[in-house]
Order: C-alpha cells, then sequence, then structure tokens
C-alpha cells in the first residue's frame, strides 16, 4: 500500500532541513537511501556513531551502515574515518526521540564528546571532576527510530542488527520495534546500560525492556561485559564493540558464546555491573557497565529462510 511507505518518509520529513554535514559534499536526505543492489545485502543500524570505529568494523564484514549521531564533531568525525565507504555508509546527524520535532542537546568537552546528552544530569554527572570542562547547548532535529527504516535498500524488509549506543535515550529506539510489523524487526538488537534514563535507577528500566522485546520475539539474551569484551578483543573498552557481532559476543554470567532465554536471565536477576556482578570471579569487575544482546526468534518458515540466508551471505 503506497500510503504506508509514505508514512515513513513523512515521519522523515525534518531531515529536510539539514545542511551538507561540513561543506565537503556529503549526500544528504535525497540521497542518504542506501543502493539497493549487491553492494548492501545486510545492513546495521548505527545508532549513536561516536567517531564511527564501530561502523568502521561493520563495513570491514560486508554490511551497509545507517548510523545516527546527535554531536555533529562525531558524525564528521564518522565521516572522515569512512571516507572510502561512502557508497555503503550514512550518517546522519540527527537526535532520536519518541517525536520529530527539536530538542537540547548537551555537548560534553571532556573525553571527546563520548558523554554528550539529551539528559543534562548525565553529563554533569560525567564531567563533575572536570569543572573547567564546559557544556555546549545546541538544538537537535529529532527523529523517531522507526523512521530510519525508510533509508533501508528497496528489497531489504529488515535490518540484520540494531546497535544502540546513545547515553540516556537507548529505550526510545528499543521501544519504536514495537510500532513494526514482525517481518521488519531486526534479527539481532543490543543497547548499552544506562542510570538516568527516565530517572530510573538501574536495572528498572533495562529489566522492563528485556521482558517487552521478548514478548516481541527475542526470546534470547546476552548480558556482555565491556571490561571482559576488552580483554576478549584486546582493544580498550571504550573502544565500544571491538567489531564483535551479535552471536561472538560473550554472556558475562556464563563466560560463553551461547544465547541464554531471556526469562531465565530475567528470573535470576542482572546483578550490578557497578559494584561487581555475580557469576564466575573473573567475569566481570566494580566499575564494569554491561551491554543487552538480544536474538529474534524467527517463527514463519520463510523468515527463518531469510534469516539463515543473511547469515550465511555474511559468512562467505
Amino acid at each position: 500500500r503506497w500510503w504506508c511507505g509514505m508514512a515513513d518518509w513523512l515521519a522523515l520529513l525534518p531531515l529536510l532541513a539539514l545542511q551538507q554535514l561540513d561543506g565537503a559534499g556529503f549526500p544528504v536526505l535525497a540521497r542518504q537511501r542506501l543502493p539497493g543492489d549487491q553492494r548492501c545485502p545486510q545492513v546495521v543500524l548505527d545508532i549513536g556513531l561516536n567517531d564511527g570505529k564501530d561502523s568502521e568494523a561493520f563495513l570491514a564484514r560486508g554490511f551497509c551502515v545507517i548510523g545516527v549521531d546527535a554531536n555533529p564533531l562525531m558524525v564528521n568525525a564518522s565521516l572522515r574515518r569512512n571516507a572510502a565507504t561512502l557508497d555503503r555508509f550514512r550518517a546522519l546527524n540527527v537526535g532520536v526521540a519518541d517525536t520529530a520535532g527539536n530538542l537540547t542537546f548537551y555537548v560534553s568537552t571532556w573525553q571527546q564528546g563520548v558523554h554528550s546528552s539529551f539528559e543534562l544530569s548525565k553529563v554533569k554527572s560525567e564531567q563533575r571532576h572536570h569543572p573547567s570542562m564546559p557544556i555546549v547547548e545546541q538544538q537537535v532535529l529529532t527523529v523517531r527510530c522507526d523512521a530510519l527504516w525508510a533509508l533501508l535498500p528497496p528489497d531489504l524488509l529488515r535490518p540484520y542488527y540494531l546497535k544502540v549506543d546513545v547515553e540516556e535515550r537507548h529505550y526510545v529506539c528499543i521501544e519504536a520495534l514495537e510500532r513494526l510489523p514482525h517481518t521488519a524487526l531486526p534479527l539481532y538488537i543490543s543497547w548499552e546500560m544506562h542510570e538516568f534514563a527516565r530517572r530510573l535507577p538501574f536495572p528498572l528500566l533495562d529489566a522492563t525492556l528485556i521482558g517487552r522485546m521478548a514478548a516481541l520475539g527475542y526470546s534470547h539474551l546476552k548480558v556482555v561485559s565491556n571490561h571482559a569484551r576488552g580483554a576478549q578483543t584486546r582493544k580498550s573498552p571504550s573502544d565500544f564493540s571491538g567489531g564483535l557481532l551479535p552471536d561472538e559476543e560473550v554472556h558475562v554470567f556464563t563466560r560463553t558464546s551461547t544465547w541464554v532465554r531471556a526469562a531465565d536471565v530475567l528470573m535470576h536477576g542482572l546483578g550490578d555491573p557497578r559494584t561487581g556482578m555475580r557469576g564466575p570471579p573473573t567475569s566481570t569487575m566494580k566499575g564494569d557497565w554491561v551491554d543487552f544482546h538480544m536474538r529474534l526468534n524467527v517463527k514463519d518458515a520463510r523468515e527463518r529462510a531469510l534469516a539463515l540466508a543473511a547469515r550465511a551471505r555474511l559468512q562467505c
């Protein structure tokens, strides 16, 4: 039905106001849709680009990437980092919200803006030991997360992976999945824990999101320690995913890459990475933080065939 596709594009209308990102001729909205050819067999949505390290790793593994970041400095850095693959990479300087419009974004000048956020309390908390470094306010265009599906290649029903790493706004994209048909749901999703979102203490919001996603069909889960991932990839924990895909990540409570039923994890509790989590003594340490990865249980036979074909193409 033509009006269904039109609704997706209408949700993206705020992007029409975007100018070229840094005067270097990077594509604006009219050219942002990924190509519908063999260059893009599978797509990752990288929500929270930072400087583009994760996108670089995904691109190197054959994915196309649609990236979003509210911080223009991070968008420009990611475009420079991935300049050789712009035919398969899109980077949008927008924020994600429940509705399209504008929001105040607080740019942290500490640690190259990593802890910038729409939540001022979060930025102040991270920057409290560096009071001389200013917090810069700016107005940012926002879109609904599910509107980004309009940028997928015309012949692709769903993204392979939705990675969400935005300070205190992760729930916006995770809850947006409930507005999509099952055939459009990503095969994998992940988000980083947060402690200021909706002013709820950890792990109340994340446990609720896990339960809602399990009801949507994401039946299996991994809780991934960033400190343990750093040891696994021999990279700093601040190097984001370390280039790993969800199937390769290690569940902190079992120390294996085997997926665990989300209901079982919730029954036993999510632990507290800030004070040290339950499980093997070497699985995590105080001051850790975790990501939640979930895998879709594909029900329909045709969907299962498409999902298996997607995984096979990426393993070639």
